[in-house]
């Protein structure tokens, strides 16, 4: 039976471009209304993301229950979701392949920077949700980071998503 598994890579660079931390690969958290949507917009054709998808940073821990409406996030200059498009474009969804003959599509890589002259509020998850303006936004998936980040004056959090069907040997 194939798996299918959402992965976060968390890259923290200090304000020299020093790299503080580089998670690999890390398995993500799917959330129940995110697998729902999935389903629903796959098997029984229900509105797409029109708008397409956002990666975002969460201050609160998230679970498999939380919601859109859960999300406490991050504050602090330059913070914002960034949006993810829904394409092959390189501001969306780029890399389609296989990887050691698996399929996965891979997310643009995104960057968080703190532009401001003072601490942002501490990271604790990464997330992804859908926009949609029928049905809103829905957080389809989260990852806790390692430990709480932190992101100083000057600091990046680059955080890039995969999707993988895995088949088993």
């Amino acid at each position: 039976m194939r798996k299918l598994g959402f992965d976060f890579r968390f890259v923290h660079k200090d304000s020299e471009g020093n790299i503080k931390e580089n998670s690999g690969w890390l398995p993500n958290h799917m959330t129940n209304d995110g697998v729902e949507e999935m389903y629903d917009v796959y098997f029984r054709a229900a509105s797409a993301p029109d708008n397409g998808f956002e990666i975002g940073l969460n201050t609160q821990s998230l679970s498999q229950t939380s919601s859109f409406a859960d999300l406490v996030e991050v504050t602090g200059t330059g913070y914002s979701r960034i949006a993810v498009t829904r394409d092959s474009t390189s501001s969306g969804f780029p890399t389609l392949a296989l990887d050691n003959g698996n399929m996965q599509v891979e997310t643009a890589t995104v960057t968080f920077e703190n532009t401001g002259s003072s601490a942002w509020d501490g990271a604790v998850d990464g997330f992804l949700n859908s926009t949609d303006s029928v049905d809103g936004e829905t957080l389809i998936c989260y990852r806790p980071l390692s430990t709480t980040r932190t992101l100083q004056p000057g600091d990046t959090l680059e955080v890039t998503i995969k999707v993988k069907g895995q088949q088993p040997a």
